[in-house]
């Protein structure tokens, strides 16, 4: 869909059919960055989905809450997935910082290790991030999700030149390697979750 402001498109793909869903409600201009390091994080293992916008103006008005986020394509794409990750931007020029929230405890600290090991900065998500809410998009799955917020220092360090090249592949490796940690361990038998509708927003 198009307007005055900019445009939007819906990417989603379930290459794998794993049980891990990772989402970028706010890719393109709205929050730069998250979007490819979503897809670079699913690879052609976890189903995806992505929210591009393409603002001309102010890129905060492509930018929907993640308690308010509903949207039909979202709905496949979480249906039958047992957790999920979201990847968000925040602001902050001064420090390199990763905030993780979210109600998958067990994730959240299997992925802050891993990050950690690679070298990134991680820290809690404060309150206002609604990281912990049940609406929270990326928590309408049976085990709960983790939300993670790349500063926007953190974001410049991952692209453009060759070593933030690396740095890029570093940081999505660590996440990789934490879902195939997570898929690894047991949860909720795949036929008991694979027809469950996704929470709608409320």
């Amino acid at each position: 869909m198009a307007g005055a402001q900019g445009s939007f498109e819906i990417q989603r793909f379930f290459v794998g059919r794993s049980p891990i869903a990772v989402l970028a409600p706010h890719a393109g201009t709205i929050e730069p960055l998250t979007g490819e390091l979503a897809m670079a994080i699913a690879g052609r293992l976890h189903r995806f989905y992505g929210f591009s916008g393409k603002m001309l103006r102010d890129s905060a008005l492509g930018h929907v809450s993640s308690l308010r986020f509903d949207e039909p394509q979202l709905h496949d794409v979480l249906r039958g997935a047992r957790s999920a990750i979201a990847i968000h931007g925040t602001a902050g020029d001064e420090d390199a910082v990763t905030l993780i929230g979210g109600c998958n405890l067990r994730l959240i600290e299997t992925i802050r290790v891993r990050l950690e090991s690679a070298g990134f900065a991680v820290m809690g998500c404060p309150t206002a991030a609604d990281a912990n809410d049940p609406r929270n998009v990326v928590n309408r799955v049976p085990e709960g999700g983790v939300h993670l917020e790349l500063t926007q220092r953190q974001r410049d360090d991952l692209r453009g030149g060759w070593f933030r090249k690396l740095r890029f592949e570093a940081y999505a490796n660590a996440i990789r390697v934490a879902l195939a940690e997570e898929l690894d361990r047991p949860g909720p038998q795949w036929d008991q979750i694979r027809m469950q509708s996704a929470s709608p927003a409320l």
